[in-house]
């Protein structure tokens, strides 16, 4: 009777967990595995001894040797899961940088928007950054905004001129009163008095008078998971779940292990895969034949840009939008 029982319970074990299996790939291929920080050498939480970052493309610059801040800075990071999507000639319009520093060493992780980034140890391929894509990086970015925020709040002090606060801030919004407004990284506003009025804001000696802080800074809201991956890889090729989370989009290729002849998936766990994303294969040198399914009906802009050896492109009878 025990050994029947026994057996009962490792045939139900069983059973969930390939249930489980069937849950995690959706029923179709095996999805890739995501990469961590922990795949470029990430230097151990001990050993590092200040944190650097920039922000507004590298225009301005934190320095962090609070370990409180470090050790903040550094579990967001290590939540991080990402693929392998494309590669980028420098980071243009990048939101931050992140640089750890030990004694004999430097690691970076520059982001660009609020899912894509780049990463110290990761391969260039024909001397372009290879980047990553990831849905983990939001509650780091919404820290990082606050420790920006304040930075910028400190540089604000009476006798900067309007120039200074350009630099800092961009340009603000006049109010009934003569102050002007600028929107802060986190959600927050400052409002400034200046000594005289403002002619040219590059070249006028207006000083700062009289700062004010308003509202608070936005908390970090997460989402609620839906029912399906968020974004998925399946054979060097990375997927977004669209905002109605009904639908999929091509958004990258791994241009170092994707396949030279590529299907596109018509559907990911039950969901079509209906748009081939912005610039979705650009560099991708790899890639020789392309098969678009019916379940796709929109192009963005540009998605086989510089794909120099791509010599067949099938594309399914649904396309709407080119």
């Amino acid at each position: 009777m025990k050994n029947f029982r026994f057996g009962k319970i490792l045939f139900f074990s069983a059973l969930i967990l390939i249930l489980l299996g069937v849950f995690v790939s959706c029923g179709e291929k095996d999805f890739d595995p995501a990469q961590t920080l922990d795949n470029f050498n990430v230097p151990a939480l001990d050993q590092i001894n200040s944190v650097e970052i920039s922000f507004n493309c590298g225009r301005h610059t934190v320095s962090i040797e609070d370990r409180e801040q470090i050790e903040e800075i550094y579990e967001y990071m290590q939540g991080i899961e990402a693929y392998p999507c494309g590669t980028m000639k420098g980071i243009y319009g990048g939101s931050y940088c992140i640089k750890l520093y030990t004694e004999s060493s430097e690691f970076s992780l520059a982001m660009v928007g609020v899912d894509t980034f780049r990463v110290t140890g990761a391969e260039d391929i024909d001397g372009y950054s290879q980047m990553f894509m990831t849905c983990d990086i939001k509650p780091l970015i919404s820290y990082l905004d606050i420790l920006a925020s304040d930075h910028q709040i400190e540089q604000i002090e009476n006798g900067k001129t309007v120039n200074d606060i350009y630099e800092l801030l961009g340009m603000g919004q006049k109010d009934a009163d003569g102050a002007y407004v600028y929107n802060l990284m986190d959600g927050r506003k400052v409002r400034i008095m200046y000594d005289s009025e403002i002619i040219d804001y590059i070249n006028d000696d207006a000083k700062v008078s009289a700062v004010e802080v308003l509202g608070e800074s936005a908390e970090f809201i997460e989402e609620p998971e839906p029912d399906v991956p968020r974004l998925v890889s399946i054979d060097g090729v990375v997927y977004s779940l669209n905002d109605d989370e009904k639908s999929y989009a091509v958004k990258g290729i791994d241009l170092i292990n994707a396949k030279s002849k590529l299907k596109i998936e018509d559907y990911i766990c039950g969901l079509p895969v209906t748009c081939i994303g912005d610039s979705a294969f650009r560099f991708a040198n790899i890639l020789t034949k392309v098969i678009i399914p019916d379940t796709v009906t929109e192009f963005v802009e540009y998605p086989f840009q510089e794909c120099d050896n791509l010599a067949s492109v099938t594309i399914g009878k649904n396309i709407t939008v080119l």
